[in-house]
């Protein structure tokens, strides 16, 4: 209807990606067509400087949380370059945290599923502000989108994955879209990997190299498209 056009254009309701209406078409074969010509040049760059992700995911296979959070501070035999995911080291020493006996329900409700993403991510913060509070002012703490990404990602890398801010604001930025605010960042990323993701597992050269090289790895189509 002609009423109704004229509305939805005046408040531009179709070009903003928060609402069901807008159809987001952004140019995913560009990218990877890119990302094919660095396979060529540089495999390393692709798969080598990044097995210590498969296998942080590989390692949480199963784990506690305990056992989790001290592999993602270097603090097991087996723990690599797992530390690169989560940065802070001032938590190495907190051993009260680490065996806190509220943790485990701290890390279950991040990841149940069942509760909006955006409300968990608020939650995790302020659980883990909680957990923390004995901890110095001057310590970081791991209550941010980037943390929660780790957690979630080690419980479930078929529905998540690692993420950084500034990975997230240059990919907003290729694509010529706007940042989410503070809280909802990781969900609208999440959201943008798995749009990415749809065309990712159809391309064969791409699917092909990962399968031969993650084969002894827990699988996760997120990942490669991270």
């Amino acid at each position: 209807r002609t009423e109704l056009k004229e509305a939805l254009e005046e408040i531009d309701l179709l070009h903003d990606e928060r609402y069901p209406l807008y159809e987001q078409k952004h140019d995913w074969k560009t990218l990877i067509a890119a990302y094919k010509k660095l396979l060529k040049k540089n495999q390393s760059v692709a798969f080598d400087d990044e097995k210590y992700k498969w296998e942080t995911i590989t390692y949480a296979n199963n784990k506690d949380w305990k056992e989790i959070l001290l592999y993602l501070l270097g603090k097991t035999a087996d723990s690599k370059k797992s530390s690169n995911l989560f940065y802070y080291a001032s938590l190495n020493n907190a051993k009260s945290f680490i065996e806190d006996s509220r943790l485990t329900s701290v890390m279950d409700s991040l990841c149940d599923e069942s509760t909006d993403l955006d409300k968990r991510l608020g939650d995790f913060t302020s659980n883990i502000n909680q957990l923390t509070s004995s901890l110095d002012e001057k310590y970081a703490r791991p209550n941010d989108e980037r943390s929660a990404s780790v957690f979630l990602t080690c419980h479930n890398p078929e529905k998540h994955t690692f993420y950084k801010p500034s990975y997230y604001e240059k990919l907003c930025k290729y694509l010529e879209i706007q940042n989410e605010s503070a809280g909802k960042k990781y969900s609208h990323y999440i959201s943008l990997i798995a749009d990415f993701e749809k065309f990712v597992v159809n391309d064969k050269t791409i699917m092909d190299f990962y399968d031969s090289r993650t084969k002894d790895y827990v699988k996760s189509t997120k990942l490669i498209a991270q």
